[in-house]
């Protein structure tokens, strides 16, 4: 990660207020796979099967080693997690194509944004795997986190920036939503009854 990360923002916020968030190493897979489970319990108990709440160390391995942050309180305890991947999005006839770098695959979503298609291609910083614990869900440290994100994603050059929900989770749903999100696309994963959307946020609406 090619980026003065210590200088953000929203590090220092973190850091006063006794939080670190640095870049995950081997050592934490088995710790953020757990963390990732349990966060996303709330939505099975209401009935919702969604794949964070059964995440494998593997998966956790593919991305939080390239590209996944951990924040952890002063005694090392880790709190949260997030990962960035990035992707290149083009509009074909009938589908949107997302061409993801990690893990690398190739994802057709049905398209749903009704105005211009084409205004959607281009490449696009991917904020995913999002997680908290359930102690601190309540703290404002998940909007620190997606701070953080949007802050390094507009010092490269991406068109903005882009993640996966499922609107059945609904104030997470409504929390991208009032973030500035909007919904592009969606697909039914294999194994699953439940779409998933696609949702897309210009970083600088003017200039697209």
């Amino acid at each position: 990660m090619n980026f003065n990360y210590q200088a953000s923002s929203q590090i220092q916020d973190l850091s006063r207020n006794h939080y670190l968030l640095r870049k995950a190493s081997k050592e934490d897979i088995k710790i953020v796979t757990n963390l990732i489970r349990e966060s996303y319990q709330h939505w099975v108990a209401v009935g919702l099967k969604v794949r964070p709440a059964f995440q494998t160390e593997e998966t956790t391995e593919t991305h939080l080693l390239n590209g996944g942050m951990v924040l952890e309180k002063k005694d090392h305890e880790i709190v949260g997690t997030f990962s960035f991947d990035t992707a290149k999005v083009t509009h074909q006839d009938s589908f949107l194509m997302a061409d993801y770098t990690n893990p690398s695959e190739h994802v057709e979503y049905a398209p749903k944004l009704e105005t211009n298609q084409q205004s959607i291609d281009g490449k696009y910083l991917v904020f995913k795997k999002l997680a908290i614990s359930p102690s601190l869900q309540k703290a404002g440290l998940g909007r620190k986190l997606y701070d953080f994100a949007e802050e390094y994603g507009r010092t490269k050059a991406f068109k903005g920036m882009m993640l996966e929900t499922i609107v059945e989770a609904d104030w997470l749903y409504q929390w991208y939503i009032n973030m500035g999100f909007e919904v592009i696309g969606g697909v039914t994963y294999a194994g699953s009854e439940i779409e998933t959307l696609l949702l897309r946020k210009f970083f600088d609406r003017k200039n697209n």
